[in-house]
């Protein structure tokens, strides 16, 4: 976020904290830990990739508990980077660089290129230090899941369950087999997410793959939905589909991008109206009046 607005972390830290609902920290964000917890106060998640480097993963999450972060939400929907095409074509790197591919895009945009060149595109402070991303056309991967941990298997879910104190969230489950093993480890909810589609090419939407995710966890676990989130009516979707609540990124992100604070907080404000409209047009008077029968459902 940090990268198309410069503090865009805490400005969606600081929207979401106002609209009281929770805040996830990416891994690979351009604020801190503390620096959220700090600017930010709320309800706070940090979204933990698995990172070849354990020793920095541990730092990571014992320092969100530190901060007083509510929820660890572990990412398994990323062990590798997919072979993101556009990523290749346009030589994306970090840090970046301005080469013949993409020297007319930096062009376009003179106000933001020259804040970068001349105060220099923000870090990643939890990623600092790792292994520097190389940007080889022939190794057919994009930036996505270069320090990532391919290896990570449920064993290692469960020594992190045994390791942090707080709520554990697993993000990336689409496959209803997988269920009943992550609830057995102690995973207090679960998001059925396929990384936005941005990994791998014909993987199943995750609005298709949620009933059956939604049954096999038989209520013993809160099931959310990421992916594809872009309207309030996509939201009453998800909770008529038995979501307990579902993830935004793109939505808030433009609207971060566009306004920084302010714009994060009309993002919101327009995901809330249109719930709230699509509600009243389908005649539930409460998020709890929202089911399944207000749905049409196309054979496949």
């Amino acid at each position: 976020v940090g990268f198309g607005w410069r503090g865009g972390d805490v400005a969606l830290a600081r929207a979401a904290a106002q609209a009281g609902i929770p805040y996830t920290l990416s891994t690979s964000a351009t604020a801190s830990i503390e620096e959220i917890a700090d600017r930010a106060p709320g309800r706070l998640w940090f979204q933990a990739y698995i990172l070849q480097d354990k020793a920095r993963l541990a730092d990571l999450i014992r320092r969100a508990g530190a901060a007083g972060y509510e929820a660890l939400m572990i990412t398994v929907d990323l062990p590798v980077g997919g072979k993101r095409e556009r990523d290749l074509a346009h030589g994306l790197a970090f840090p970046m660089k301005i080469n013949l591919r993409n020297f007319f895009q930096f062009a376009r945009k003179p106000a933001w290129s020259l804040d970068m060149l001349l105060r220099r595109p923000p870090a990643m402070p939890s990623l600092a230090g790792l292994a520097r991303v190389a940007t080889d056309r022939k190794a057919m991967k994009s930036v996505a899941g270069r320090n990532y941990d391919p290896a990570f298997k449920l064993d290692d879910l469960a020594r992190l369950r045994e390791d942090w104190q707080g709520k554990l969230i697993v993000k990336g489950v689409v496959n209803a087999l997988d269920v009943d093993a992550i609830v057995a480890i102690g995973a207090d909810a679960l998001v059925v997410s396929n990384h936005g589609g941005r990994q791998l090419d014909t993987g199943i939407a995750t609005l298709a793959a949620l009933p059956e995710v939604i049954a096999a966890a038989r209520g013993r676990v809160p099931v959310l939905l990421d992916g594809g989130v872009r309207r309030g009516s996509d939201i009453f979707k998800a909770l008529a589909l038995g979501a307990a609540g579902v993830l935004t990124g793109r939505a808030t992100l433009y609207g971060v991008l566009a306004g920084g604070h302010p714009g994060a907080c009309k993002a919101l404000e327009i995901l809330r109206d249109e719930l709230a409209r699509t509600m009243q047009l389908c005649g539930a008077d409460t998020l709890a009046a929202i089911d399944e029968t207000m749905l049409r459902m196309t054979s496949p």
